[in-house]
C-alpha cells in the first residue's frame, strides 16, 4: 500500500501513526527494532530515489543547508565512532531511528509537498489528541489505549496523586511535549496568516497541556510562544495592536488556568510531585560520574540508563535529555548534535518559519525535564519531524516576484493574502 499511494503524503502518515501507535504497543511486539514510523520513512526515501526525485532545488530553499548536512555528517560519523568503541548492540534501535527519521529527510533537499501536507496535518492531529486528552480526564481514563494495554497484559499507567492524561502518548509527559509543540506551533502559524482557526487550534492544544498536569510542558508551551512573538517583532513582521494585545491575554489567561488549577496545584504538592522534583538534584552528580567513566566520549548511543546504573546507587532515570546526552555520546557529540540543531534554527530564522521556530523551541525546552531523546522513540521523531519542516523553504525568502497562487494559497507557511514578509 505504501509504494502505491502519493508519495508526498508518506511523511505526513508516518507522522500521525507515530503520534497514534504508543512505545508501550511496540515495546511487546517486533516493532521495536523498527517502529513503523522509521519503516514508512525509509520507504519514503527508496521511493523518493527510484523515482529520481533527488533535484536540484531554487537558491532560496538551498539557505544554510551548506553548515546543516556538515554538522548532521559530524554527527553520524561521531556517534558511529562511540557505538562501535562500546556495546554496538544496544545502540543499533537509536542509530536507526535517528538515520531514518533525521538524517534521510535532512539529506534529500526536494520534499517540499511533503512538508507542506505535514504542516497541514500536525495542528489537526495534536487538536484531535488533545481533545481526546480532554475527555480521558474527565471520564478519569483511557478508554481506548487502557483496552489495548489490558488486553497484551501490561501494567495501567496511572501511578500518580493526580489523574494525567496520556492519550495515545502512553506517558503524560510525553503528551504535555507534542502537545506544547503544537500550541507553539498553531501560535506560529496564526500569526503568520491570521487565519482564526489555529487560534482555535491553538487553544485545544493548550487545554491538552493542561490536562497533562506536567509542569516541564507547561514551562515549554510558555518558552515556545514567548520565542514565537519575541522573533515576530525582531523580524519585523507588522501585527495590529489588536491581535498582539489578543495573543498576549490569551497566553496569560491560559497560564493563569494551568498554574492556579486544582490538579496542578495538588500535583506540586503531593509525595510523587515533590519526589520527582527531589530525584533532579541528584542526576547531575550521576551524570558527571558516569561520563568521566567514559571519559567524556560517550558510552554509545541509546545507553545511558545502562551505562549509569553502577553509579545510580538510588536508582534514579536521568530525568534531562542532554545529561543523557552527555553519557551516551560525549561532549564532542553534543556539540556536534548542538551545532545541527543551531543550523536548522539559522533556516527556520532566515525562511521567518514563525511555526517552526515555536514548536523546535518547546521541545528542545520539554526534553530538559524527562529521559526523552535517549529512550522512547517518540522524542526523537517528533524532533524529526519540526526539524524537517524548520529546515524546507515552501515559498521564496525576499523575493519580488510574488509566488503563484497555488503556492501563495495552499502550500504556504506564509500570509495567503500577502506574499509580503
Amino acid at each position: 500500500m505504501l509504494m502505491a499511494i502519493p508519495i508526498h503524503t508518506l511523511p505526513a502518515i508516518a507522522f500521525v501513526v507515530m503520534v497514534l501507535a504508543p512505545d508501550r504497543l511496540l515495546f511487546v511486539s517486533a516493532l521495536e527494532l523498527f517502529p513503523p514510523e522509521a519503516i514508512i520513512m525509509a520507504i519514503w526515501a527508496a521511493r523518493k530515489i527510484v523515482e529520481f526525485s533527488l533535484k536540484r532545488n531554487t537558491e532560496s530553499t538551498q539557505r544554510g543547508r551548506g553548515l546543516l548536512v556538515v554538522t548532521l555528517l559530524l554527527s553520524i560519523v561521531w556517534f558511529v565512532i562511540v557505538m562501535l568503541s562500546n556495546n554496538p548492540s544496544r545502540s543499533v534501535v537509536w542509530m536507526i531511528g535517528f538515520i531514518l527519521l533525521i538524517a534521510v529527510p535532512t539529506l534529500i533537499v526536494e520534499k517540499t509537498r511533503e512538508v507542506a501536507l505535514l504542516v497541514r496535518v500536525w495542528p489537526w492531529t495534536g487538536a484531535i489528541v488533545a481533545a481526546y486528552a480532554c475527555v480521558q480526564v474527565l471520564l478519569q481514563s483511557n478508554p481506548i489505549y487502557d483496552l489495548l494495554y489490558g488486553v497484551l497484559g501490561l501494567p495501567p499507567i496511572q501511578h500518580w496523586s493526580v489523574y494525567r492524561a496520556d492519550a495515545s502518548l502512553a506517558h503524560p509527559l510525553t503528551a504535555g511535549m507534542f502537545f506544547a509543540m503544537t500550541f507553539a506551533f498553531c501560535v506560529g502559524q496564526w500569526l503568520n496568516t491570521n487565519r482564526r482557526v489555529f487560534a482555535l487550534l491553538a487553544l485545544v492544544n493548550g487545554l491538552g497541556v493542561i490536562s497533562t498536569v506536567s509542569r516541564g510542558s507547561y514551562v515549554a508551551a510558555g518558552i515556545g510562544v514567548a520565542v514565537v512573538l519575541v522573533f515576530a517583532f525582531l523580524a519585523g513582521r507588522r501585527f495590529g495592536r489588536g491581535r498582539v494585545i489578543l495573543v498576549l491575554a490569551a497566553f496569560a489567561v491560559f497560564a493563569f488556568f494551568a498554574v492556579r488549577s486544582d490538579a496542578f496545584v495538588e500535583r506540586s504538592n503531593s509525595v510523587d510531585g515533590l519526589g520527582s522534583a527531589s530525584s533532579r538534584e541528584d542526576l547531575w552528580t550521576i551524570t558527571e560520574a558516569t561520563a568521566n567513566a567514559y571519559g567524556w566520549l560517550g558510552s554509545g548511543p541509546g545507553t545511558s540508563e545502562g551505562s549509569s546504573l553502577p553509579f545510580n546507587w538510588k536508582g534514579l532515570p536521568i530525568e534531562n535529555s542532554y545529561f543523557q546526552l552527555i553519557i551516551s555520546v560525549g561532549i564532542p557529540g553534543v556539540i556536534a548534535l548542538g551545532l545541527f540543531i543551531l543550523a536548522a534554527y539559522r533556516i527556520a530564522l532566515l525562511n521567518r518559519n514563525l511555526p517552526a521556530v515555536g514548536g523546535l523551541s518547546a521541545i528542545l525546552v520539554a526534553i530538559a525535564g524527562y529521559a526523552a531523546i535517549d529512550g522512547p522513540r517518540t522524542a526523537l521523531g517528533l524532533l524529526a519531524f519540526m526539524l524537517m519542516i524548520a529546515t524546507t523553504t515552501l515559498t521564496p525568502i525576499n523575493s519580488a516576484v510574488p509566488p503563484p497562487p497555488s503556492a501563495a494559497t495552499r502550500g504556504s507557511l506564509y500570509a495567503p493574502k500577502s506574499t509580503k514578509l
